[in-house]
């Protein structure tokens, strides 16, 4: 759907030329939701605007849907970018119109009939949930409303691709929230390919499939974000793999030390000591992608070993849990086996590791 090819983008400011995009190559399935995250300066959101020509790459080639936009004249760029919706920060509404005539400005510009307008804009109101507010103004809106305008706006004359840039960086964590069910309610209802920018992983694991993480104006890592979170391979991922742990949002599993209180006794009372001789350990490597059932806490409920949490985090993603989690399984060695084959046979892939304390892992 999409396919960047060796995307450079160079700046003038103060007599000197500054590289924002280092020879960029990326491909985007139609279809999917994927993100692009990276800190200030990264280069993502200047990547996005190149995709729908906004910012013109200095070098390299930019296909969507199989067009390539880098060879069109000004006449066609304008036909072509009516298929890429765009969904900003900040809103950019029009505070002279409403609801429904901000909604229907592109149409407007396309030059779409009247009577079609009016049943295209019916048909988004609804779809965005402010059928209520159709006719009030953006001073009368709250944040997330607004942004509900600006996403209609941008899905007026049917778009195949929707650009996201920071849509829901100004808003708070329930609205975010909602923000992306609705952008994933409408990726899966309409089979809309979208690209949202972002600097948040909590965003990321909430709603994409793929996602790019940036650093320096290049692509440092990419891949599936069930298995980016569980084996990050660069420091910029793990780094905000970490931030989002320490936030407030999302279904995250805090780190917890070895000497955690053993999760085994929170659910089900403390069970009474072993003998040392009796007893053995096992560090596992617990990759939850998809999963969707209470495996860890089945697990504890069933079996005699002592289940204790190391490390780890989850969220909830579109396709079910994302995540890994290291845990402590301490019994004898057939308690520790079922334990570990009740995991597998439910689709977990389980991995022996070194001991927390051993891998200098801090809690």
């Amino acid at each position: 759907m999409i396919e960047l090819h060796g995307i450079r983008k160079t700046f003038s400011t103060g007599g000197k030329t500054v590289e924002v995009l280092k020879g960029i190559d990326l491909s985007v399935q139609k279809g999917e939701v994927f993100g692009l995250i990276g800190r200030s300066g990264a280069g993502k959101s200047t990547l996005l605007r190149i995709i729908n020509l906004l910012e013109r790459p200095t070098a390299g080639r930019v296909v969507v849907d199989g067009v390539e936009l880098t060879a069109l004249s000004e006449r066609e760029l304008r036909r072509a970018r009516q298929r890429i919706g765009m969904v900003f920060q900040h809103f950019h509404l029009l505070w002279s119109r409403t609801v429904r005539e901000n909604i229907a400005l592109p149409l407007e510009i396309a030059g779409v009939p009247k009577r079609e307008i009016r049943q295209r804009v019916d048909e988004l109101v609804e779809l965005v949930g402010l059928t209520e507010r159709a006719d009030a103004y953006p001073s009368q809106l709250s944040g997330g409303q607004k942004q509900r305008v600006g996403i209609a706006r941008a899905l007026a004359n049917r778009p195949h691709v929707l650009l996201c840039d920071e849509a829901t960086s100004a808003l708070d964590p329930e609205t975010t929230d909602q923000i992306l069910d609705l952008l994933r309610s409408i990726n899966r209802r309409f089979g809309l390919t979208v690209v949202l920018v972002t600097h948040e992983m909590d965003v990321i694991q909430a709603v994409c499939d793929r996602v790019a993480v940036m650093e320096g104006g290049r692509i440092v890592e990419v891949g599936p974000v069930a298995e980016v979170v569980a084996r990050p391979q660069t420091e910029t991922a793990r780094r905000f793999l970490q931030q989002g742990r320490a936030g407030q949002r999302g279904a995250y599993v805090s780190a917890f030390s070895e000497e955690s209180k053993p999760v085994a006794a929170q659910a089900s009372g403390v069970r009474a000591p072993r003998a040392a001789a009796e007893t053995a350990e096992a560090y596992l490597r617990l990759d939850l992608a998809g999963i969707t059932a209470p495996v860890v806490e089945e697990a504890i409920r069933r079996y005699a070993a002592d289940i204790r949490l190391c490390e780890g985090s989850l969220a909830e993603g579109p396709d079910g849990v994302r995540g890994a989690l290291v845990v402590r399984v301490a019994g004898t060695p057939e308690e520790i086996q079922a334990v570990t084959d009740y995991w597998k046979a439910a689709g977990v892939n389980v991995t022996a590791v070194a001991p927390v304390a051993e891998r200098g892992v801090r809690a």
